[in-house]
């Protein structure tokens, strides 16, 4: 169901909608967040909620950031009022900058001034506005200083998704990042209009076999290990006395693993050509033998 849904609808409509639901529980991030994105009104800017980024050997979280430009905002409410919270701010904002050098600006949310150790204020709606205006202020600043010395690169949009950006391109690489939005997404690719019955892959007329493994699957547990190289793939059900093909017999598959994004957004991503290894009754081991694929093999 969720996949015949992402056929219809907007590639950048779904991550916004994702990445705003990611904050509904912090009302007033969620606020501000969705202010700035609408205040500035650029489609084709990248805004991250929630952006993992790295503190010495920890990583911390930074409230927004456009990674176009390297700026982020934090956002403070009530609780960075606290002195002790305050000290720990200053390190993690001091961590940040040293490893990434974001630009880093705050929102702040409490009112300074009436807010004590015991009792914080939050700010009027409108000096929260008139900080919001700033942020969007530096960031059309800074979007159009790297305009003009060519560097801005416009946010990826789902054009990159789709079948026919990848005919034209002609080859699929891991390095690219090459991606789609569903299992009819990739068969378009290859030249196949399947509609039905396109559970874990689909054969291919040069010997090849179409897969898309995926995590938490209800029957079969994949596993991509971290340096993308293997495929683990492990039967969820009670263990069965099986009689796979012969090694030699079985297809190399062009992979495509599907994973979720930090924002919910579920992606095919192409992880290379793989070809079993081994198997022990319910797990099966697959390795990389290719990190390309060019389409011409299709023609």
């Amino acid at each position: 169901m969720e996949e015949r849904m992402l056929e219809h609808i907007d590639y950048n409509l779904n991550y916004l909608t994702q990445m705003f639901k990611k904050v509904k529980f912090k009302p007033i991030e969620s606020y501000i967040a969705q202010r700035i994105w609408h205040r500035l009104d650029r489609t084709n800017v990248e805004m991250v909620c929630q952006q993992y980024v790295r503190r010495g050997e920890a990583y911390a979280l930074v409230d927004l950031f456009f990674p176009q430009i390297n700026y982020g905002v934090e956002i403070d409410e009530a609780y960075h009022a606290n002195p002790e919270q305050k000290r720990r701010d200053e390190l993690r904002t001091y961590e940040i900058i040293r490893n990434t050098e974001i630009k880093l600006e705050r929102i702040i949310c409490y009112d300074k001034n009436k807010s004590t150790e015991n009792e914080t204020f939050y700010c009027a709606l409108e000096d929260i506005h008139q900080q919001v205006d700033k942020v969007v202020s530096e960031i059309r600043q800074r979007i159009e200083e790297e305009e003009k010395q060519s560097r801005f690169q416009p946010w990826t949009n789902e054009d990159k998704l789709k079948p026919d950006f990848h005919r034209a391109k002609g080859v699929l690489r891991v390095k690219d990042n090459d991606s789609f939005r569903t299992t009819l997404d990739i068969c378009k690719t290859f030249g196949m209009d399947v509609k039905s019955n396109r559970r874990g892959g689909k054969s291919l007329n040069n010997g090849y076999l179409l897969w898309w493994p995926k995590y938490g699957h209800k029957t079969w547990s994949n596993e991509l290990s971290e340096d993308g190289e293997t495929i683990t793939e492990r039967k969820n059900t009670a263990p069965t006395v099986s009689t796979p093909e012969p090694l030699l017999e079985q297809r190399k598959r062009i992979t495509f693993f599907k994973q979720e994004n930090a924002f919910g957004v579920s992606l095919y991503r192409f992880v290379g050509v793989f070809q079993m290894s081994s198997t022990d009754k319910d797990v099966t081991t697959y390795v990389k033998v290719a990190d390309e694929y060019s389409l011409a093999k299709q023609k």
